[in-house]
């Protein structure tokens, strides 16, 4: 049996943000892999309940605009990471042909580092 292919992205490095409006990974063509695995690292946060919101987004041809597939993390509270990381996977199928990743984050923010991976696999 042939090993399966898996490849590993960066959608979003490790930083430092304090931007709380919607932000947008660079679109990734996944035509030829059927499952998705998006690693969510939040490793320090401060400011009165910052949130953590990330959705996985498809290109439709036909419709020439982006959609939401899935929302990975729904305002996650990560006031704890100042003192632990925050680590979650999340397992998406029947990507489509392109996906990129939306994130944004909520509450009064003053900084809040946090990292997402993709890890795809046919």
């Amino acid at each position: 049996m042939p090993a399966r292919g898996i490849r590993e992205f960066t959608a979003v490095p490790s930083a430092a943000s304090t931007v709380t409006t919607e932000a947008f990974s660079t679109a990734l063509d996944v035509n030829a892999f059927a499952e998705l695995v998006t690693l969510v690292q939040v490793t320090a946060a401060s400011g009165a309940s910052p949130t953590l919101t990330v959705r996985l987004q498809t290109w439709s041809e036909d419709l020439g605009q982006w959609f939401t597939h899935s929302t990975i993390v729904s305002a996650l509270d990560v006031t704890n990471a100042t003192t632990t990381a925050i680590r979650n996977a999340y397992t998406s199928t029947n990507i489509g042909r392109r996906i990129r990743i939306s994130h944004q984050l909520g509450g009064t923010v003053t900084s809040v580092t946090y990292a997402i991976v993709l890890v795809i696999k046919d």
